[in-house]
């Protein structure tokens, strides 16, 4: 199947060289995969180097409206891949990178690659403090560590592009957390989740004080947006989510359970950050919301990612989160594959050494339990 590799590029001149190198040796590894560059406004000769690289497959297209999901979406209205992976300019992709996710997504509607932060060369206490917060980024975002829900950032994303004409583009109404949206949709839709450690990307990290303040800001912005458009899944009908609360719970998440607190020399920055992504959080809450025309509905199915290939969690809404693994998600997994009764019963009987009436009984708890 054919790979579209789509990276929104904006005042990324310093870094355009090591990349278009970078994806000059994934090109040689997967054959006949396609680059598309979207330049969003850059004033710094972003888009000059980018014409005159030379890489095999290369395309750049121009989207004069800023923000986080234009680019992406005016790449997905000219991608030709089957496999569309996701990738920052500030992000060096592993030469295998491409045929790691290409055999991810074989087996996975939606994979999240191993992304590793890496600094600059000299770097200020914030660009190791941002080094740090990031590091096993995509791991935890994968499996739901931070959040209510896995997702992956489009740092090092993939997806099967069936999904993507399923679950629709990017929200520009979701601002800095528009990879978070998109691939709580695609859940919302069915799709299930793997994270892909072969898939490596080395992400450079910003180095600059007000850069990271300001990262983190947009960061709360984003996250007091999913609170508001997600409470139907994240609370109860009568109980909306508090803006205080939130912003509280966002500085405790990044102070007090982060390992650079633990680290001389990063508690004062670690501060600032954490109250910039505070104050992002409840100035979210303060600005008129912005609803997006997307549908999203609470789920009729469980929604599932991939702890390991032989383990799996289930978020089931209104009672919560549950993991499956050896017997119990084979069974799962054949009730997915919308095996029939007879079958069903069979498996049963080979897995727990019951009887047929036994075998019936729990698979009906089984079922319930794991509706919504």
């Amino acid at each position: 199947m054919k790979v579209s590799v789509l990276i929104p590029v904006y005042n990324e001149a310093p870094r355009i060289p090591a990349l278009i190198k970078a994806l000059t040796t994934v090109g040689k590894r997967s054959k006949g995969t396609e680059f598309l560059f979207v330049d969003n406004g850059s004033t710094d000769g972003s888009r000059a180097l980018l014409e005159s690289a030379r890489l095999d497959g290369k395309r750049v297209l121009s989207e004069p409206r800023k923000g986080f999901a234009e680019p992406l979406n005016r790449a997905l209205s000219e991608a030709s891949g089957d496999l569309l992976l996701f990738l920052d300019a500030d992000a060096l992709p592993d030469a295998n990178w491409a045929e790691a996710m290409r055999k991810a997504l074989n087996v996975n509607d939606l994979v999240v690659g191993h992304t590793s932060s890496v600094p600059i060369k000299k770097p200020t206490v914030y660009g190791r403090l941002a080094v740090k917060l990031f590091e096993g980024h995509s791991e935890r975002t994968a499996h739901a560590h931070g959040h209510a829900l896995p997702w992956g950032p489009t740092c090092n994303l993939g997806a099967q592009r069936a999904l993507i004409e399923k679950v629709g583009p990017f929200s520009p109404e979701a601002t800095s957390a528009f990879d978070i949206d998109w691939c709580w949709r695609a859940l919302l839709n069915g799709a299930l989740i793997s994270y892909e450690k072969a898939a490596k990307v080395q992400h450079l990290r910003r180095n600059g004080r007000t850069e990271l303040l300001e990262q983190f800001e947009r960061y709360g912005l984003g996250e007091a947006w999913l609170h508001r458009t997600y409470s139907f899944l994240l609370s109860s009908e009568d109980q909306k989510p508090d803006p205080l609360l939130s912003a509280v719970d966002a500085f405790q998440r990044l102070r007090h359970h982060s390992e650079a607190a633990k680290i001389k020399g990063l508690a004062s920055a670690l501060d600032e950050v954490a109250t910039a992504f505070a104050s992002g959080v409840r100035l979210g809450y303060e600005r008129p919301h912005r609803d997006c025309p997307l549908e999203r509905v609470a789920p009729s199915a469980p929604i599932a990612w991939r702890d390991t290939a032989k383990s799996v969690s289930l978020f089931v809404p209104g009672k919560g989160v549950t993991s499956l693994a050896g017997k119990q998600l084979t069974l799962w997994e054949a009730i997915q594959r919308g095996d029939d009764e007879a079958s069903l019963i069979k498996l049963f009987r080979k897995l727990f050494k019951g009887s047929d009436e036994e075998a019936a009984h729990v698979l009906h708890d089984f079922r319930r339990n794991l509706e919504p």
